[in-house]
C-alpha cells in the first residue's frame, strides 16, 4: 500500500511540474530575447573605446513590422580622457550596432523611430 501511495505522490508531483505548450513558448521567447540582448551588448561594446566601462540601461527587444527583432537601449562608457561620455542611445541587430551621437543625430532619430517603437513582450 505504501508503494502505491508513494508512486501516486511521485506522479502527482511530476505532472504538476510539466510545462504547457504556452509556458514553453514563453520560456523559449525569453531565452531568444536574452540571447539577442547579449549579442547587442557585444556589438555595442565592439564600437567603444573602453568596452569594459560600458553601463547599459533600458535595454529591450523590439519587433519590427516585418517581424525582425532589434535591441534598443542606452549605453554610457568611458571616453578618451577616462571620463564617462554620457548616456547615448543605440539600436542593434544582426551582429551590428548603431550608436547615436551629435554627428549622426538626424539619421539616428530616423532609425530609432522605426526600430524602437513596438516593444517585444518578455
Amino acid at each position: 500500500m505504501k508503494r502505491i501511495v508513494s508512486a501516486a505522490l511521485v506522479l502527482a508531483v511530476i505532472s504538476g511540474c510539466a510545462e504547457s505548450a504556452e509556458e514553453k513558448a514563453v520560456r523559449q521567447e525569453k531565452e531568444a530575447n536574452s540571447s539577442l540582448e547579449i549579442d547587442a551588448r557585444l556589438a555595442v561594446e565592439a564600437q567603444l573605446r573602453d568596452p569594459a566601462s560600458a553601463k547599459f540601461e533600458e535595454v529591450a527587444v523590439y519587433k519590427g513590422a516585418d517581424g525582425s527583432k532589434r535591441v534598443c537601449g542606452f549605453v554610457n562608457a568611458a571616453n578618451a580622457f577616462g571620463g564617462m561620455a554620457g548616456r547615448r542611445p543605440f539600436v542593434a541587430g544582426n551582429g551590428s550596432a548603431f550608436i547615436g551621437n551629435p554627428e549622426n543625430a538626424a539619421e539616428f532619430r530616423l532609425v530609432w523611430s522605426q526600430a524602437c517603437q513596438l516593444r517585444q513582450e518578455s
